[in-house]
């Protein structure tokens, strides 16, 4: 419930937020690939670090394009759940795997 999420414009967001702009975005993903992924887990606190190359839908136009994410999680108990997020845009030169 204390998640927060950094924007790739550097916006801030809360858990409540973050999750609205899911549910109510008008776009919609057409292809989502995961690379580069890597955890480090740290006692109760895992960093997870990676990138993502996609292709979205934005009110009819098509983009794809690439992203570098950092995840930070904490463990209660048996449950993880995400504390920050941070996404930031990889320009197109530097758009390989």
């Amino acid at each position: 419930d204390d998640l927060l999420h950094i924007s790739f414009e550097g916006q801030v967001a809360n858990k409540a937020e973050y999750m609205a702009f899911f549910k109510e975005g008008p776009w919609q993903y057409r292809q989502y690939e995961p690379t580069n992924v890597a955890a480090k887990v740290l006692g109760n606190v895992a960093v997870v670090t990676g990138r993502v190359n996609r292709t979205i839908v934005i009110n009819n136009n098509e983009t794809t394009g690439a992203f570098a994410f950092i995840h930070v999680w904490s463990r209660t108990g048996n449950r993880w759940r995400l504390t920050s997020s941070q996404v930031t845009t990889v320009p197109p030169s530097a758009n390989t795997k």
